[in-house]
């Protein structure tokens, strides 16, 4: 229906649920980068 010009109906749920997501996609990428980073400094006999 956007396609064709017309109008989508987003309701606060929807903007709710992508925030969810988000938030969960971001904390994984920060996870991600802490096991980097601790397998960096494991590997350097920092820890």
């Amino acid at each position: 229906s956007e396609i064709r010009g017309e109008g989508v109906v987003v309701s606060l749920l929807l903007v709710h649920a992508q925030d969810h997501l988000m938030n969960a996609i971001t904390f994984k990428d920060l996870a991600i980068e802490f096991v980097d980073l601790y397998e960096v400094m494991n590997k350097r006999s920092v820890l």
